[in-house]
């Protein structure tokens, strides 16, 4: 569980942002799938994992990846290849090197693609700075997707209340998906998100209690006095 309280004190009233932040991992995987760019297309024996790609023929009935691509992909489409690595867990990556490289533990299991007309229609002409900008999307696309495979992504729900400078309370929610890195910065983003200058305080980058068993017996709180006191 994680706890962050700001506060800021005003000569004609107090101004509280509270965010009480909780989190589980993800238990599914359509929150890095719904909306994507590029389609994945994973052929495992053993899990089914990407998009549902029963409208493409499968790899198996060509003698090569090559063949396989030139039978169903235009030049302008841009595909990228999926490996796996296999041990203990799984983990995909665009790259065929590191653990990707293994001859023994890593393969080659399917593609991520996006056809050249959705890429007209997000972005127009098909121009080299614009496919390469569609490759970019396509990695981390699956990089997320990784994350998610490797426990590396949470859910995070974040309760937020507050008293404005009408000293009208309000109180809000939302839910992000978040890994160990950015899950230091979320409170920054959400306050960004409410428009601090709306509240009229200002902050410091707070401490954040990471406590996932139980929540503590008082709220650790940061006072900040507001400029111009």
């Amino acid at each position: 569980m994680s706890y962050l309280i700001l506060k800021a004190k005003r000569k004609d009233n107090m101004v509280k942002f509270k965010i009480k932040t909780s989190y589980t991992d993800v238990d599914t995987s359509e929150y890095f799938l719904e909306g994507n760019l590029g389609t994945m297309c994973i052929y495992h024996k053993n899990y089914i994992l990407g998009h549902n790609h029963s409208h493409m023929p499968s790899p198996s009935n060509y003698n090569s990846y090559k063949e396989y691509l030139a039978d169903n992909f235009k030049k302008t489409d841009v595909v990228l290849p999926i490996y796996m690595y296999e041990h203990g867990g799984i983990a995909i990556s665009t790259e065929r090197t590191g653990l990707f490289a293994d001859r023994f533990d890593s393969s080659h299991v399917g593609f991520i693609y996006v056809k050249a007309e959705t890429i007209k229609k997000e972005y127009g002409a098909l121009k080299k700075a614009t496919v390469e900008k569609v490759k970019d999307i396509l990695e981390r696309e699956i990089e997320d997707y990784n994350k998610y495979l490797t426990g590396e992504l949470y859910e995070v729900v974040i309760t937020a209340k507050g008293v404005g400078k009408d000293g009208l309370e309000w109180e809000d929610s939302m839910s992000r998906i978040v890994d160990d890195d950015t899950l230091k910065e979320l409170p920054y983003e959400i306050i960004d998100d409410y428009n601090p200058e709306d509240y009229d305080f200002s902050y410091e980058r707070p401490y954040i209690d990471m406590m996932p068993e139980k929540e503590p017996e008082k709220e650790q709180a940061s006072e900040i006095e507001a400029p111009g006191m």
